[in-house]
């Protein structure tokens, strides 16, 4: 079962999500991440996407033409392997620094470090932060970029 906050996202296809089942009602379980290798997947043979059919929401990203650029760059400080996934937001400092005229940054992200505040503050930055997954996967597909380190939001 998908966690609570992905719910939205399987909303839009014709999935069964089941919160409960016992062992014995079904013949095979396979781990989601396991279906590549058993059918094989490589770069040649990747299937299309054309199965999401995501439906618009009330929220759209608003860049006055600007190139709209989504960044992500850590995940929750509690996962024992934090610190081989998240980046402290100043070393991105470059990026977010570039011509506010020409680009258009987005926080994807939910949750804020401290020690990332003062550069998330004064960054310009767009916090869509307090979308759900469904929505803010609609807003990404507004995005010409999106820059992550190992998070959901890829």
């Amino acid at each position: 079962m998908p966690p609570k906050e992905l719910k939205e996202v399987f909303s839009f296809a014709d999935i069964k999500i089941v919160s409960k089942f016992k062992m014995n009602d079904y013949d095979f379980i396979i781990p989601l991440l396991s279906l590549p290798f058993l059918f094989k997947t490589n770069i040649k043979n990747i299937p299309s996407s054309n199965y999401l059919n995501f439906k618009k929401t009330k929220n759209s990203l608003d860049s006055k033409n600007r190139f709209k650029i989504g960044l992500a760059w850590s995940g929750r400080e509690n996962y024992p392997y934090d610190f081989l996934r998240s980046i402290p937001l100043k070393l991105l400092k470059n990026i977010h620094e570039l011509n506010h005229e020409k680009f258009q940054f987005y926080c994807l992200q939910k949750d804020i470090r401290g020690s990332d505040k003062f550069f998330f503050e004064k960054s310009n930055m767009i916090y869509l932060g307090d979308e759900n997954f469904f929505d803010l996967a609609n807003l990404i597909l507004e995005m010409d970029l999106v820059i992550s380190s190992d998070t959901s939001i890829l």
